[in-house]
């Protein structure tokens, strides 16, 4: 599989690594540092939160891009929708 190939590549190549949500919560993660990435400094959590849905790259599940809402953009229906609510 594509998708297990470029996890793997991700982790290198661990064997023992249950890939089951690893991939999603990979592109999870680096949604999170490019959008960390991109805020200007003093780095603020809320600031940071309003620029994740910004990030569009190509993750080890496929694109990751985000609609209006914020919410995942379904590119192979294996993501679970949630609602996270930051609280400084």
């Amino acid at each position: 599989l594509e998708y297990e190939a470029s996890l793997r590549a991700a982790v290198n190549n661990r064997p023992d690594l249950d890939t089951a949500g690893t991939g999603q919560a990979y592109d999870a993660v680096t949604s999170l540092l490019k959008a960390y990435a991109a805020a200007p400094a003093p780095k603020r959590g809320a600031y940071v939160a309003q620029l994740i849905p910004k990030q569009r790259f190509q993750g080890v599940t496929g694109p990751v891009e985000f609609d209006e809402a914020g919410d995942l953009v379904p590119h192979n229906g294996s993501y679970v929708k949630g609602t996270f609510t930051y609280k400084g």
